[in-house]
């Protein structure tokens, strides 16, 4: 039986996430105990700030305390024209950590077209063939999932990633029958190319669930916030402005209640006009 270890508490960073905290608690949870009958997707969307990486991070904490066996890559802007840079980032620590017979086993008759784009085996001179490619990972990572289950398999930034990834995340996803694997994907809106936009949507569907937006700070948790971080005594007008002036972003708050911690600022309403002059050069303005 798996030992189940205590999660610690979530940071600063995921304040008032309460609800999407306690979905994650809940899929997890599904995962473990094989209340179901195939795996399942998450798809987490936010603005910069937002805290879709932290609330990623804390996915990793809660899963891996159920012993879950977890994967995770991410996105890079500059790096979204790199073919399958993404899902080699995600499997090549599990494949390297294979003894090269085990890889070639795991990876069957597909090694040598699947191998070369995971960075294990030699591309030769042979142009390799993108659909055969995706396939093959398909059916290495259905393999590689039933020794290391139950598995998380978590990309961020996804928004950025490679397309070789993004097709091969979306005909995997269809293909989630009798595995006990969990796909967390977190992007921002609106930052995709069309295509991989399309391939995101793909994936979304695959979720049988509504995308897990993530909302700013209401004025009431930014207060709260401002309050735990700052003291009880911050006042109401001056939580406010701290709210106002950050638009309720969380990341944003986070960063600046820290600088007016560390200047002394008395939490105010008296200091409105040195919170925004703070805040601006915060910003860079």
């Amino acid at each position: 039986m798996t030992e189940v270890r205590p999660v610690a508490a979530a940071p600063a960073s995921l304040w008032e996430r309460d609800e999407e905290l306690a979905a994650v608690e809940r899929v997890v949870d599904s995962l473990c105990a094989g209340r179901t009958s195939s795996g399942s997707v998450l798809v987490i969307r936010a603005e910069a700030g937002f805290g879709k990486t932290a609330l990623l991070a804390e996915t990793r904490r809660i899963a891996e305390a159920r012993g879950c066996t977890v994967w995770s890559a991410r996105g890079g802007e500059t790096l979204r024209s790199v073919p399958f840079n993404v899902v080699r980032q995600l499997l090549q620590p599990a494949l390297l950590s294979l003894m090269p017979e085990e890889a070639r086993e795991y990876l069957g008759d597909w090694y040598d077209i699947a191998g070369p784009a995971l960075g294990i085996a030699d591309p030769g001179e042979r142009q390799a063939d993108p659909q055969g490619v995706c396939d093959g990972l398909v059916a290495a990572v259905r393999r590689l999932a039933r020794r290391d289950w139950p598995l998380v398999l978590m990309v961020d930034d996804a928004h950025w990633a490679d397309q070789e990834t993004l097709r091969w995340l979306a005909a995997f996803v269809e293909r989630l029958d009798d595995l006990s694997v969990l796909v967390v994907v977190a992007r921002r809106p609106g930052e995709a190319t069309a295509e991989s936009a399309r391939l995101l949507e793909t994936v979304a569907s695959a979720a049988g669930r509504p995308v897990t937006d993530l909302s700013a700070l209401t004025p009431d948790g930014a207060a709260g916030l401002t309050r735990a971080t700052l003291g009880e005594h911050a006042d109401a007008p001056f939580c406010r402005e701290v709210w106002a002036v950050t638009g309720g972003n969380p990341y944003e708050t986070v960063e600046l209640l820290a600088k007016v911690r560390d200047s002394g600022m008395e939490p105010g309403e008296g200091s409105a006009n040195e919170l925004r002059e703070l805040n601006r050069s915060a910003r860079g303005g």
